[in-house]
Formats: C-alpha cells, sequence, structure tokens
C-alpha cells in the first residue's frame, strides 16, 4: 500500500468512526438529554460530546486537510466546557503538522493510544468458525439485556455505576443502527460483540467475554461471523481497535494488520 492510498485508507477509516461516534452521541441525547449530549462540526471532523461518564468526548477527524483554526480549538474547549467534559482531541497519522503542533500550543497532552488494524475483503466470505455448545446470536430491541449482561460482565462493569453506564451505551448503539451480538453457552450469554456498516467500511468493537468462558475461541467465532456479514454486505474493508497485547493479538490471528496509531489528546483543567 503506497502512502498516497495508505493516508486516503487511514482519512477513510477516521471519517468513519467519526460518523459512527456521531450516531452513538445523537442517541445518547434521545435516551437520556439531561447528558448535554452533542455533535459539532469542527473543520473537517467532527467534535463529538457523549457527555460525563460515556466513552467518547473528543473531536475526531479533525484537522487532517489544514491546521485547526484558533476558531476551531475554541469550539472544542467551549463546547466540552458546556456539557462537563475534558477538552480532548483524537490525533494520527493523516492529522496536519500545524493540528499537533496547535495541540500543544493550546495546552493539551497526550493521554492514551489505541491502534488501529485493517482487514482487506475479497469477496468471498470466509468459512464459520463454530464453538461446541455455543450460538451466536444478533441482538435486538428486546433480548438488548442480554448484550449488556455479558458485556457488563466481559469489560468488568457490573458494579451500579459502570453498569449503568454500560447499559445505556449499548442501548444507544442499537439505537444508532450497530449490529449486536451475543454468544449463549447453555442459554446464558458469554461474550458481547459489535458491527457497524459504513460506505463499504465494517467497523467491529464491542467485544467481550465473561471470565468465565475465556480460551474457548468465542470471539475468534464471532469475528470470523462479523467478517462473514461485512463480505455479504457488500463492504471492501473490515477495521478495529485495540488498547491491549491481548485484543491486538485476536485481530492479527484474523489476519489484520496494524494501519496507524490513535493518539488521544486533553487539555487538563
Amino acid at each position: 500500500m503506497g502512502d498516497r492510498t495508505a493516508d486516503a485508507t487511514i482519512d477513510r477509516i477516521l471519517t468513519t468512526f467519526a460518523r459512527d461516534h456521531a450516531g452513538i452521541a445523537r442517541a445518547l441525547a434521545r435516551i437520556d438529554p439531561t447528558l448535554g449530549s452533542e455533535v459539532v462540526e469542527v473543520a473537517d471532523g467532527l467534535l463529538v460530546l457523549g457527555g460525563p461518564g460515556t466513552y467518547i468526548n473528543a473531536a475526531v477527524a479533525c484537522g487532517r486537510t489544514a491546521p485547526l483554526t484558533e476558531e476551531g480549538w475554541a469550539t472544542i474547549v467551549e463546547h466540552s466546557a458546556a456539557v462537563g467534559v475534558t477538552p480532548a482531541i483524537e490525533l494520527s497519522a493523516t492529522t496536519h503538522p500545524g493540528t499537533v503542533a496547535g495541540a500543544a500550543e493550546h495546552g493539551f497532552e497526550l493521554d492514551t493510544t489505541r491502534d488501529a488494524y485493517l482487514l482487506l475483503l475479497d469477496g468471498v466470505p470466509p468459512p464459520a468458525e463454530l464453538v461446541d455448545g455455543v450460538e451466536i446470536i444478533e441482538i435486538d430491541e428486546a433480548s438488548r439485556a442480554l448484550w449488556q449482561q455479558a458485556a457488563a460482565i466481559g469489560f468488568g462493569h457490573d458494579e451500579p455505576g459502570p453498569r449503568a453506564i454500560s447499559d445505556r451505551w449499548a442501548h444507544a448503539a442499537l439505537l444508532a443502527g450497530d449490529r449486536m451480538f451475543v454468544a449463549l453457552a447453555a442459554g446464558r450469554p458469554v461474550a458481547s460483540a459489535i458491527l457497524h456498516v459504513t460506505d463499504g467500511v465494517a467497523t467491529v468493537g464491542g467485544m467481550s467475554t465473561v471470565p468465565s468462558a475465556r480460551g474457548r475461541g468465542i470471539q475468534a467465532a464471532m469475528l470470523r461471523h462479523r467478517i462473514r456479514l461485512a463480505s455479504r454486505a457488500g463492504c471492501d474493508v473490515v477495521v478495529s481497535t485495540a488498547m491491549s497485547p491481548g485484543s491486538a493479538r485476536n485481530l492479527v490471528r484474523a489476519g489484520f494488520a496494524h494501519v496507524f496509531t490513535i493518539e488521544t489528546w486533553e487539555r487538563p483543567s
């Protein structure tokens, strides 16, 4: 993949991430207006604010084609403050150098990183991967609680506060059009996963497995299941992100390749 092709692919992925996050933020606004969730256009990207305690509060895909202006920086800071969250921006390989420099100049500091992995599809769905005694089902509104249960235990969000945030996020993702799946073992939800398709890009995430069911290849089977669905939907790429070595290994085993890193920079209060 040449430099120009790689940059175009990264920009396509970042635009997809921005749109997907925006859909969830808009759904959160419908579920709980008190969160103050909003989506604001900033230059060539979006400021996506889910609200306090939610999983996305950052400017996404902003400042790629040109340096972010003073007005853009002010929009990020002022709208974040109004919602009650720390101002943040995501930077990556295709972010304009002027925007990267501007982040430091405006008091932003590196907070976290996550790696993006890509799988190119050739139009032929891969064979199914089955695990004995495990069934993968797609979730709808009536069965949403199954996904929420598996994710809460798998991600360690089973205390009341984190569980409420996790459950609300799952509700928003379903409203935003994400396809959500659980693996059932003896009728019990033991793993969760998400698939979102936008303009030929399939994003896979939401992957968790309850401790008692780990090491059985369930997530590998769920990943293969979603790749098959993405191929049938006409997608040419599947993308995911990983923050831990274990998640990265699972993606690499499935044929994904690391393509770039996303840095989240925050402006401390």
